[in-house]
């Protein structure tokens, strides 16, 4: 018997996922990285400037081609799993002394740090192209739950459903 569900996608833990396992095989290989027609630059203040400099390996472990000049940095290839939105937000974080950004302990905590910084937010509007991808990567994906645990993927059955709402749908 086909039965029917639901099923309720959280966007942003599913592209956590995602990127986490495209963040751990690019500190294995630097094979798809692709240079910008024109670089990405992003300011900073001088204290800022100061501690993405202590952070700047982050950047370069997976595969973000970059210099920094006395009040900018300015990137010039990023890995192809990330858009230019994704690298200044987690630019962004390691300008900041007090993130929560994980930039020392295993490649693992690393990669899950950079990956939910990099990732789509909640409430983020995808277009349709954006949700067939994500609906495509999560068949993908043996591992249903982002990096720090939380599910992507809830499924309801139509049944679970009437007894719910004490109707048949």
């Amino acid at each position: 018997m086909n039965q029917k569900l639901l099923q309720i996608i959280d966007q942003h833990a599913l592209h956590e996922r995602y990127l986490y396992e495209q963040i751990l095989d690019s500190f294995e290989s630097r094979s798809n990285i692709q240079e910008l027609l024109i670089p990405l630059e992003i300011s900073g203040t001088e204290e800022e400037m100061i501690v993405l400099k202590q952070n700047i390996h982050v950047l370069s472990d997976i595969g973000i081609q970059n210099s920094i000049e006395q009040n900018y940095i300015s990137v010039t290839a990023i890995p192809e799993y990330l858009n230019q939105d994704s690298i200044r937000d987690l630019i962004l974080a390691l300008m900041q002394e007090d993130t929560d950004f994980e930039f020392e302990g295993s490649k693992e905590a690393k990669a899950a740090s950079m990956a939910c910084r990099a990732a789509v937010k909640f409430g983020d509007v995808l277009s349709n192209a954006q949700i067939e991808y994500m609906i495509e990567k999560d068949q993908e994906l043996a591992e249903k739950s982002c990096p720090h645990g939380r599910p992507f993927l809830i499924t309801i059955s139509y049944n679970e459903l009437d007894k719910w709402f004490r109707r048949k749908f």
